[in-house]
């Protein structure tokens, strides 16, 4: 089993821990109890374009004011690379389309990365911007495990050095 493929079972077995440890906000906000994993299987062009595949795809409901359904993205990416902005927001608007729910887009950088941030993606027309899509990132070497050894023992475990 490669690293990224680690990396996405470790991701669904310690999903809660994984939200709460990075994104504490928006877990208070998850219904764990409702967390179902949802087919990874995307298509680009129907009915017979290419498929595309998420790593990790999950499906809550909210348990704050209005019951809602949302949908967490969690991408395993080696590194950064040039692009993979727009891969992001490629796979966010599939979503969208299969599922009509609202979504969380998360990548985790395996090497490389700053920790815990946002990153955005911008397509733009004749100087003007149309759209820019923002998703959030933890890169694991920008982690220090020092700061985690009080918390979840996840957190540890991804911020020790390689």
């Amino acid at each position: 089993m490669g690293h990224d493929q680690l990396f996405k079972a470790v991701l669904e077995k310690f999903f809660r821990d994984f939200l709460e440890l990075f994104f504490p906000k928006v877990a208070k906000r998850l219904d764990f109890r409702t967390l179902v994993f949802l087919d990874k299987e995307l298509f680009a062009d129907l009915p017979q374009g290419p498929t595309r595949e998420v790593d990790v795809v999950a499906r809550l409901e909210t348990h704050e004011g209005e019951l809602e359904l949302v949908l967490v993205h969690v991408e395993v990416q080696s590194r950064p690379e040039k692009d993979f902005a727009r891969r992001m927001f490629e796979y966010s608007a599939l979503l969208w389309l299969r599922d009509r729910a609202p979504i969380f887009p998360v990548v985790l950088y395996l090497q490389g990365g700053k920790g815990p941030t946002d990153e955005e993606w911008e397509l733009s027309l004749f100087g003007r911007e149309l759209f820019r899509f923002r998703y959030a990132s933890v890169g694991l070497a920008g982690l220090r495990a020092e700061e985690y050894v009080e918390t979840r023992p996840l957190g540890v475990a991804l911020a020790a050095p390689p």
